[in-house]
């Protein structure tokens, strides 16, 4: 029997009854009701209703969730690997190859001592990780790179060839500017270094920026890349110093915790500035409100 409808059943009800008594309408009123209850029930299984989907509360990347608490499920890109980043020349320049496993023959040693490598007679003596004041410092392999407020002998490595140029638990990502502000192609082996996100320049070297590694808010210096807020990325430094590749592959800002103005504070178009697990002490990333 299909489905009787409530208008149905009530011009049913209400329809006289040649020889019915009150006790006989009310059992045909009970019997009209449990036709139509059977007939809704067999219709319900037969085409179950889809439910709308519940609101799971979980912000997208660039909003918050309902009472303003971070869920768990941060806006953080898992792909930091930046052994090769983006902006990586396919080849490095210069006639000779200053990683140290070639030389000159009787010209000398290969070292980049100045924006593409020579060859020279005499080199430095000064091992990886020694400060220098001059791009003659080091020894062959190595050059006076840039680090912060100092200049270090770094190993020399060409990008294209990350995987296999530099010591272990080093990679190719250390900047390519030396001691005396020459830029080169060439780019220098370092080791995982701690930065402050809001204050990159005092870890990192020029050309570096101070990104958000993991979910559990380390931090490392890395090559910087250019896409700015707003912009989309799909790795930490892809984007330029001072923002965060967000899941949703968009670049925002990072902000101090409590900054209402200058540097640190959001924009006013960006939102508030809200710490998420991944955040380290004191900043956060810039979120738009629901």
């Amino acid at each position: 029997m299909g489905v009787k409808s409530t208008h149905e059943i009530i011009v049913r009800e209400r329809a006289p009854h040649r020889g019915v008594g009150p006790s006989g309408a009310a059992r045909l009123l009970a019997v009209f009701v449990l036709v139509a209850v059977s007939g809704l029930v067999a219709a319900c299984s037969d085409d179950p209703i889809t439910p709308p989907p519940m609101d799971s509360g979980v912000r997208d990347s660039t909003t918050i969730v309902d009472g303003g608490d971070p869920d768990t499920t941060v806006p953080m890109d898992a792909g930091t690997d930046a052994s090769l980043p983006d902006a990586a020349p396919a080849t490095c320049a210069g006639d000779c190859t200053p990683t140290g496993d070639a030389t000159c023959g009787d010209a000398g040693v290969c070292a980049l001592s100045a924006a593409l490598p020579m060859c020279l007679s005499e080199v430095g003596t000064k091992v990886a990780g020694a400060t220098c004041e001059s791009t003659l410092d080091c020894v062959p392999g190595l050059a006076c790179f840039a680090r912060g407020a100092e200049a270090h002998c770094a190993q020399v490595c060409c990008p294209s060839d990350a995987l296999e140029a530099c010591p272990t638990g080093e990679t190719c990502t250390g900047s390519g500017v030396l001691i005396d502000g020459s830029s080169t192609s060439w780019w220098s082996c370092v080791g995982a270094r701690s930065c402050d996100v809001l204050d990159p320049a005092a870890a990192c070297e020029a050309d570096e920026a101070c990104y958000i590694v993991s979910p559990d808010a380390d931090t490392n210096c890395l090559r910087a890349g250019a896409q700015e807020v707003g912009q989309p990325c799909a790795r930490q430094n892809d984007c330029s110093s001072g923002l965060f590749c967000s899941s949703g592959g968009e670049c925002l800002r990072i902000c101090a915790i409590g900054a209402t103005s200058g540097d640190g504070a959001c924009p006013t178009a960006e939102g508030g500035c809200q710490a998420y697990p991944h955040s380290p002490d004191g900043s956060g990333v810039c979120t738009a409100e629901l």
